[in-house]
């Protein structure tokens, strides 16, 4: 059995030495041709071929410097830009300003619920523990501030971080 395996596996791997199963010799390295027919040592390097000129480069001469400094523009009185003003703070004040302002769009919308803080940042009444609405804070700062008011908050994690403002 030993003999008829190494025997099987000498088969298999003659070739690998041997160039192939034709038991010729095995195949040695040719170096390269050029196509001209010299020989070279690595690969055939690419030939360039002159090409020739399409047209004639331009040259262009460099402008003589003058000794007049160049007119300067007549500075003209232009307008201030106008700032715009950015967002005024109408409120609420701290945390208990946040919570009444949640308070009172529940007793507005939410039929008399009592407004609690969520987890997410945001706030939510409450009624019967079973009926549960989400502030709008938006409509909250416009309840109370006017329509020109609307709700943003400075860390969207914290329920107490919400503040009212009028662009």
């Amino acid at each position: 059995m030993f003999t008829a395996t190494a025997l099987g596996l000498l088969l298999c791997v003659q070739p690998l030495f041997s160039g192939g199963d034709d038991g010729s010799a095995p195949s040695s390295w040719q170096p390269d041709t050029v196509p001209d027919g010299r020989w070279s040592v690595g690969a055939a390097q690419p030939t360039a071929s002159p090409v020739p000129p399409s047209a004639p480069a331009a040259t262009t001469a460099a402008p003589e410097p003058t000794s007049a400094a160049p007119p300067r523009p007549t500075p003209t009185a232009s307008a201030s830009p106008s700032q715009t003003p950015g967002p005024l703070l109408l409120g609420p004040s701290g945390k208990a300003g946040v919570q009444d302002l949640a308070q009172e769009y529940c007793d507005r919308h939410g039929g008399g619920a009592l407004a609690g803080p969520r987890a997410d940042g945001r706030w939510q009444c409450v009624r019967l523990l079973l009926f549960v609405n989400i502030v709008d804070m938006d409509v909250a700062c416009a309840d109370t501030y006017g329509k020109a008011a609307y709700a943003q908050t400075s860390d969207p994690d914290d329920a107490y971080a919400w503040r009212c403002y009028q662009r």
